[in-house]
Protein backbone atom coordinates (compact mmCIF):
# COMPACT_ATOMS: atom_id res chain seq x y z
CA UNK A 1 0.00 0.00 0.00
CA UNK A 2 1.33 3.78 -0.82
CA UNK A 3 2.76 5.84 1.82
CA UNK A 4 -0.27 8.79 1.28
CA UNK A 5 -0.51 9.53 5.10
CA UNK A 6 0.38 13.14 5.00
CA UNK A 7 -1.29 13.97 1.39
CA UNK A 8 -4.32 15.23 2.66
CA UNK A 9 -3.66 15.99 6.03
CA UNK A 10 -1.78 18.64 8.33
CA UNK A 11 -0.54 16.68 11.80
CA UNK A 12 -0.11 18.58 14.82
CA UNK A 13 4.20 18.76 15.75
CA UNK A 14 5.57 15.45 17.22
CA UNK A 15 2.57 13.39 16.54
CA UNK A 16 4.35 10.64 14.65
CA UNK A 17 2.78 7.28 15.97
CA UNK A 18 3.54 3.95 14.55
CA UNK A 19 -0.07 3.02 15.02
CA UNK A 20 -2.51 0.64 12.42
CA UNK A 21 -2.17 3.62 9.66
CA UNK A 22 1.64 3.80 9.50
CA UNK A 23 1.89 0.09 9.78
CA UNK A 24 -0.06 -0.43 6.73
CA UNK A 25 1.77 1.62 4.67
CA UNK A 26 5.21 1.39 6.63
CA UNK A 27 7.45 -1.13 4.26
CA UNK A 28 6.44 1.50 1.09
CA UNK A 29 7.48 4.10 3.48
CA UNK A 30 10.45 3.12 4.22
CA UNK A 31 11.54 2.11 0.52
CA UNK A 32 10.77 5.58 -0.36
CA UNK A 33 12.44 7.44 2.31
CA UNK A 34 15.24 5.71 3.49
CA UNK A 35 18.21 5.97 0.84
CA UNK A 36 19.08 2.87 -0.36
CA UNK A 37 17.19 0.81 1.79
CA UNK A 38 16.97 -2.54 0.26
CA UNK A 39 20.76 -2.35 -0.32
CA UNK A 40 21.76 -1.87 3.83
CA UNK A 41 19.34 -4.34 4.67
CA UNK A 42 21.63 -7.08 2.44
CA UNK A 43 24.40 -5.45 3.64
CA UNK A 44 23.50 -5.92 7.33
CA UNK A 45 22.59 -9.60 6.74
CA UNK A 46 25.67 -10.24 4.80
CA UNK A 47 27.96 -8.68 7.67
CA UNK A 48 25.81 -10.31 10.78
CA UNK A 49 26.25 -13.38 8.78
CA UNK A 50 29.68 -13.48 8.44
CA UNK A 51 30.02 -12.61 11.74
CA UNK A 52 27.99 -15.78 12.85
CA UNK A 53 29.89 -17.53 10.92
CA UNK A 54 33.35 -16.32 12.51
CA UNK A 55 31.73 -16.58 15.96
CA UNK A 56 31.06 -20.51 15.38
CA UNK A 57 35.19 -20.84 15.31
CA UNK A 58 35.88 -18.90 18.28
CA UNK A 59 35.06 -21.03 22.06
CA UNK A 60 31.65 -19.64 22.13
CA UNK A 61 31.12 -21.25 18.88
CA UNK A 62 32.88 -24.69 19.93
CA UNK A 63 30.96 -24.79 23.18
CA UNK A 64 27.32 -23.85 20.61
CA UNK A 65 28.28 -27.25 18.26
CA UNK A 66 29.39 -29.82 21.06
CA UNK A 67 25.97 -28.93 23.51
CA UNK A 68 22.67 -29.38 22.72
CA UNK A 69 21.75 -27.53 24.87
CA UNK A 70 23.35 -24.57 24.42
CA UNK A 71 20.93 -21.96 23.14
CA UNK A 72 22.17 -18.77 21.34
CA UNK A 73 20.15 -15.40 20.41
CA UNK A 74 19.93 -12.57 18.22
CA UNK A 75 17.36 -9.49 18.86
CA UNK A 76 16.24 -7.17 16.01
CA UNK A 77 15.32 -4.19 18.22
CA UNK A 78 12.10 -1.80 16.97
CA UNK A 79 12.02 -4.92 14.86
CA UNK A 80 8.77 -2.83 13.11
CA UNK A 81 7.24 -5.05 10.29
CA UNK A 82 9.32 -8.03 10.47
CA UNK A 83 11.73 -6.86 7.24
CA UNK A 84 15.35 -7.50 8.75
CA UNK A 85 14.96 -10.84 10.99
CA UNK A 86 12.40 -12.30 8.05
CA UNK A 87 15.08 -11.86 5.26
CA UNK A 88 17.84 -12.93 7.67
CA UNK A 89 15.99 -16.31 8.69
CA UNK A 90 16.21 -17.24 5.29
CA UNK A 91 20.13 -15.98 4.76
CA UNK A 92 21.71 -18.39 7.73
CA UNK A 93 20.18 -21.55 6.05
CA UNK A 94 23.28 -21.02 3.99
CA UNK A 95 25.62 -21.27 7.57
CA UNK A 96 28.21 -24.55 7.49
CA UNK A 97 25.81 -27.40 9.64
CA UNK A 98 22.70 -25.59 9.89
CA UNK A 99 21.12 -28.43 10.68
CA UNK A 100 22.49 -29.07 13.53
CA UNK A 101 22.17 -25.72 15.39
CA UNK A 102 19.25 -24.03 13.34
CA UNK A 103 17.18 -25.70 16.30
CA UNK A 104 18.94 -24.00 19.22
CA UNK A 105 19.11 -20.41 17.36
CA UNK A 106 16.37 -17.99 18.37
CA UNK A 107 15.20 -14.58 15.96
CA UNK A 108 13.61 -12.38 18.70
CA UNK A 109 12.05 -8.92 17.58
CA UNK A 110 11.36 -6.28 19.94
CA UNK A 111 9.03 -3.71 19.38
CA UNK A 112 6.58 -1.11 21.46
CA UNK A 113 3.97 -1.09 18.44
CA UNK A 114 1.72 -3.68 19.07
CA UNK A 115 0.23 -2.94 15.05
CA UNK A 116 3.99 -3.14 13.90
CA UNK A 117 4.08 -6.62 15.94
CA UNK A 118 0.69 -7.71 13.65
CA UNK A 119 2.31 -6.84 10.59
CA UNK A 120 5.66 -8.48 11.33
CA UNK A 121 3.75 -11.20 12.57
CA UNK A 122 1.77 -11.48 9.22
CA UNK A 123 4.93 -12.16 7.51
CA UNK A 124 6.73 -15.31 6.10
CA UNK A 125 9.65 -16.18 4.82
CA UNK A 126 9.24 -17.19 1.48
CA UNK A 127 9.18 -13.13 -0.55
CA UNK A 128 7.21 -12.35 -2.87
CA UNK A 129 8.73 -12.00 -6.30
CA UNK A 130 10.82 -9.10 -7.18
CA UNK A 131 11.88 -9.21 -10.85
CA UNK A 132 13.92 -6.03 -10.45
CA UNK A 133 15.83 -7.10 -7.38
CA UNK A 134 19.03 -9.55 -8.14
CA UNK A 135 18.86 -12.59 -6.95
CA UNK A 136 20.96 -11.65 -3.82
CA UNK A 137 18.63 -8.48 -2.84
CA UNK A 138 16.02 -9.00 0.29
CA UNK A 139 12.83 -8.06 -0.94
CA UNK A 140 9.75 -7.25 0.76
CA UNK A 141 6.70 -8.51 1.30
CA UNK A 142 3.81 -6.43 1.16
CA UNK A 143 1.24 -8.96 1.66
CA UNK A 144 1.49 -12.34 4.01
CA UNK A 145 2.59 -15.48 1.61
CA UNK A 146 0.80 -18.10 4.12
CA UNK A 147 4.22 -20.11 3.64
CA UNK A 148 6.65 -20.93 5.74
CA UNK A 149 9.76 -23.31 5.07
CA UNK A 150 10.14 -25.66 7.78
CA UNK A 151 13.69 -25.68 7.39
CA UNK A 152 13.67 -21.81 8.20
CA UNK A 153 13.98 -20.89 12.09
CA UNK A 154 10.77 -19.03 12.50
CA UNK A 155 11.82 -15.00 13.63
CA UNK A 156 8.86 -14.49 17.17
CA UNK A 157 7.72 -10.57 17.43
CA UNK A 158 7.58 -9.40 20.99
CA UNK A 159 5.56 -6.35 22.68
CA UNK A 160 8.18 -4.66 24.66
CA UNK A 161 9.60 -0.78 25.72
CA UNK A 162 13.15 -0.44 24.89
CA UNK A 163 13.18 2.48 27.36
CA UNK A 164 12.80 -0.17 30.39
CA UNK A 165 13.62 -3.95 28.96
CA UNK A 166 15.76 -5.63 30.34
CA UNK A 167 18.00 -8.44 28.74
CA UNK A 168 18.27 -12.35 30.58
CA UNK A 169 21.79 -12.48 32.26
CA UNK A 170 24.11 -14.09 29.87
CA UNK A 171 23.93 -17.28 32.37
CA UNK A 172 20.56 -17.75 30.57
CA UNK A 173 20.97 -16.73 27.37
CA UNK A 174 24.10 -16.12 24.92
CA UNK A 175 22.79 -13.30 22.77
CA UNK A 176 25.53 -12.65 19.77
CA UNK A 177 24.33 -9.61 17.92
CA UNK A 178 21.84 -6.99 18.23
CA UNK A 179 20.47 -5.11 15.31
CA UNK A 180 18.82 -1.68 15.32
CA UNK A 181 18.04 -0.77 12.11
CA UNK A 182 16.44 3.30 12.34
CA UNK A 183 15.51 2.67 15.82
CA UNK A 184 17.97 4.57 18.28
CA UNK A 185 16.71 7.81 16.13
CA UNK A 186 13.19 7.01 18.12
CA UNK A 187 14.94 6.76 21.31
CA UNK A 188 14.64 9.45 23.84
CA UNK A 189 17.98 11.73 23.67
CA UNK A 190 18.72 10.47 27.85
CA UNK A 191 17.46 6.85 27.15
CA UNK A 192 20.12 6.39 24.07
CA UNK A 193 23.61 6.26 26.00
CA UNK A 194 21.29 3.78 28.47
CA UNK A 195 20.14 1.37 25.51
CA UNK A 196 23.44 1.10 24.22
CA UNK A 197 24.98 0.43 27.54
CA UNK A 198 22.20 -2.54 28.47
CA UNK A 199 22.80 -3.81 24.71
CA UNK A 200 26.82 -4.33 25.44
CA UNK A 201 26.05 -6.02 28.75
CA UNK A 202 23.67 -8.51 27.01
CA UNK A 203 26.13 -9.46 24.54
CA UNK A 204 28.85 -12.09 24.77
CA UNK A 205 32.36 -11.37 24.22
CA UNK A 206 32.55 -11.33 20.48
CA UNK A 207 29.18 -10.20 20.11
CA UNK A 208 27.99 -7.71 17.72
CA UNK A 209 25.70 -4.76 17.22
CA UNK A 210 24.52 -3.14 14.06
CA UNK A 211 22.96 0.20 14.12
CA UNK A 212 21.61 1.75 11.24
CA UNK A 213 20.52 5.71 11.94
CA UNK A 214 20.06 8.80 10.93
CA UNK A 215 22.20 10.99 11.87
CA UNK A 216 22.92 15.08 12.27
CA UNK A 217 26.33 16.71 11.26
CA UNK A 218 28.02 18.59 13.77
CA UNK A 219 28.63 21.64 10.94
CA UNK A 220 25.23 23.43 10.74
CA UNK A 221 25.62 24.29 6.97
CA UNK A 222 26.58 20.83 5.99
CA UNK A 223 23.52 19.46 8.24
CA UNK A 224 21.38 22.20 6.52
CA UNK A 225 22.46 21.24 2.92
CA UNK A 226 22.29 17.39 3.97
CA UNK A 227 18.81 17.61 5.21
CA UNK A 228 18.09 19.69 1.67
CA UNK A 229 19.36 16.74 -0.35
CA UNK A 230 17.83 13.98 1.70
CA UNK A 231 14.37 15.75 0.87
CA UNK A 232 14.78 15.96 -2.94
CA UNK A 233 15.49 12.31 -2.69
CA UNK A 234 12.14 11.76 -0.98
CA UNK A 235 10.86 13.95 -3.91
CA UNK A 236 12.47 12.07 -6.31
CA UNK A 237 10.54 9.19 -5.32
CA UNK A 238 7.40 10.62 -5.45
CA UNK A 239 6.78 12.52 -1.99
CA UNK A 240 5.22 15.91 -2.41
CA UNK A 241 6.71 19.13 -1.14
CA UNK A 242 4.00 19.18 1.33
CA UNK A 243 3.94 16.14 2.09
CA UNK A 244 7.92 15.52 3.16
CA UNK A 245 6.86 19.29 5.31
CA UNK A 246 3.71 17.66 7.56
CA UNK A 247 6.07 14.61 8.11
CA UNK A 248 8.64 16.77 8.94
CA UNK A 249 6.35 18.65 11.28
CA UNK A 250 5.09 15.61 12.46
CA UNK A 251 8.35 13.68 13.45
CA UNK A 252 9.19 16.92 15.88
CA UNK A 253 11.22 15.96 18.79
CA UNK A 254 9.78 12.16 17.80
CA UNK A 255 13.00 11.31 15.49
CA UNK A 256 15.99 13.02 17.18
CA UNK A 257 19.06 12.59 15.77
CA UNK A 258 22.78 11.98 17.08
CA UNK A 259 26.47 13.34 15.27
CA UNK A 260 28.18 10.18 14.09
CA UNK A 261 31.21 11.60 15.99
CA UNK A 262 28.85 11.50 19.44
CA UNK A 263 27.24 7.67 18.58
CA UNK A 264 31.32 6.76 18.28
CA UNK A 265 32.22 8.16 21.19
CA UNK A 266 29.03 6.13 23.34
CA UNK A 267 29.89 3.13 22.01
CA UNK A 268 34.03 3.40 22.61
CA UNK A 269 33.17 5.06 26.13
CA UNK A 270 30.50 1.94 27.55
CA UNK A 271 33.28 -0.56 26.31
CA UNK A 272 32.70 -1.66 22.59
CA UNK A 273 35.60 -1.45 20.05
CA UNK A 274 35.83 1.92 17.45
CA UNK A 275 33.17 1.20 15.23
CA UNK A 276 33.06 -0.14 11.64
CA UNK A 277 31.18 2.13 9.00
CA UNK A 278 29.21 -0.08 6.82
CA UNK A 279 27.94 2.35 4.95
CA UNK A 280 27.16 6.34 4.44
CA UNK A 281 25.05 8.43 2.21
CA UNK A 282 24.97 12.20 3.66
CA UNK A 283 22.54 11.91 7.06
CA UNK A 284 22.58 8.20 7.27
CA UNK A 285 24.98 5.81 8.07
CA UNK A 286 25.14 2.22 9.40
CA UNK A 287 27.69 0.74 11.67
CA UNK A 288 29.24 -2.21 13.27
CA UNK A 289 30.67 -2.78 16.81
CA UNK A 290 31.90 -5.26 18.39
CA UNK A 291 32.14 -6.19 22.38
CA UNK A 292 36.35 -7.16 23.24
Amino acid sequence: MKDELYKNYCPAAGSFKFDEETAHVFDNMVSRSIPYYKEVLRMSIETLTGHFTDLLKTHHGQAFMKNDALMWWMYDLGSATGNFLTAFAKTLASVENYPHWKDRFNLIGLDNAPAMNKQARKKYLTPLTDKSASPSTPTIPTTPTHSYPNNHIQPKFEEAELKTHTFPPQTHQHITSIVLQYTLQFIPPHHKKHLLEKIYHALISGGAVLISEKIKHSHHSLNHAFTNYYEAFKERNDYHLLEIARKRRALQNVLTELTLEDLTAILIEIGFKPPVILFKWYNFVTLLAIKP
